[in-house]
């Protein structure tokens, strides 16, 4: 099983977890989710977290964490009731940052390894 990462947001008072790199044999063992056979990312929300699924996270595909970052800061808001409009967009941008730089987080601890070895 690999390994998952958790952040939380004071803001909005949310938990994400962020699992990236996980098959999608680990989110049925775990979660019992059967993620879209094309699907390269997914977002869920499991026990009053939300969870960022990214099967295969490399620097080449940080487009597909922008996408999950932004189906993250929705879930968040859905399950918090929070009503986002385009006339108003400050807080998904807020949000889908916050969230990306936290998931960017474990990608430079990551990058920081490879070149110490």
């Amino acid at each position: 099983m690999k390994k998952a990462y958790k952040f939380y947001n004071d803001t909005y008072f949310q938990t994400f977890i962020f699992l990236p790199n996980w098959t999608r044999d680990d989110l049925i063992k775990t979660f019992k989710l059967d993620p879209d056979e094309d699907g390269r990312g997914m977002v869920f929300y499991h026990n009053g977290a939300v969870f960022i699924w990214i099967q295969e996270f490399t620097y080449e595909n940080l487009g597909y964490l922008a996408h999950e970052a932004t189906h993250a800061a929705n879930c968040m808001f859905r399950e918090k009731g929070v009503k986002i409009s385009t006339s108003n967009d400050e807080p998904l941008a807020y949000m889908v940052g916050y969230v990306f730089e936290n998931c960017m987080k474990y990608f430079k601890k990551k990058s920081t390894r490879r070149k110490k070895v």
